[in-house]
């Protein structure tokens, strides 16, 4: 996988057994760019984050200092935004940060008393604190999540990669990823939703899944297929 624009992509398989989460997938992430790895449930979404974070597989190579944020669990809930966030030596940088998380007026509040919404940021931003070459972001996604990474990329030139099962998610995204049931099925420049809903609609082994209404809520989710290799 690419994360310097000079080395060649170089194709990832993951397989359970019999199997396969991901099936010789190349894809480029770019440095300072929002990507976002849209696909259905079971797509192999989690797996490709994990694989660009050195965890899943021996053979992917994870980036300088990569860090990926999977959920909130990590955050105590006792303690306070200001004690979730780990030391910097540029206050400057930390402070921009909180900005854009909307955090800066809660450094008092507890994790536990956070809405949701403000978890995910609370967690997003802590990795960020650190400075990492490459954040890679799995959580439970919205349109104003995926605007908040977006600033982070166009404000500080972050290389952030997050996972979406939307659409619609490809909107604030320099580059879209698609997968279906393992396999890479995409990979837009400058995507919209129109373009990412078309080519996972013509990808995809479920058609009762409408990628145009972002998802497939209301219906039971895909079964990941076995594939013998």
């Amino acid at each position: 996988m690419l994360f310097r624009k000079p080395r060649p992509s170089t194709g990832i398989t993951v397989t359970y057994g019999s199997v396969v989460a991901l099936n010789d997938v190349t894809a480029d992430v770019r440095d300072g760019e929002l990507t976002a790895v849209i696909g259905n449930g079971s797509a192999g979404k989690s797996t490709f984050l994990r694989c660009l974070a050195g965890l899943e597989s021996p053979g992917s190579r994870p980036g300088r200092n990569t860090i990926l944020v999977a959920g909130t669990r990590q955050l105590a809930p006792e303690r306070t935004v200001a004690e979730c966030l780990p030391g910097t030596d540029d206050p400057a940088w930390r402070e921009r940060i909180l900005a854009i998380a909307g955090l800066g007026g809660k450094l008092d509040r507890t994790a536990g008393s956070l809405g949701e919404f403000d978890r995910r940021s609370l967690a997003i931003a802590r990795a960020l604190c650190t400075r990492p070459g490459l954040l890679a972001v799995d959580l439970p996604g919205s349109a104003a999540l995926f605007a908040m990474l977006a600033r982070y990329v166009r404000e500080l030139g972050c290389t952030i990669v997050f996972a979406a099962r939307e659409a619609a998610a490809a909107r604030p995204a320099d580059r879209a990823i698609l997968l279906d049931l393992g396999d890479q099925v995409g990979d837009l420049a400058r995507p919209t939703r129109r373009a990412v809903a078309r080519r996972l609609d013509r990808a995809s082994r479920t058609p009762s899944i409408s990628w145009m209404k972002g998802g497939h809520a209301g219906r039971q989710p895909r079964k990941l297929l076995p594939v013998h290799i």
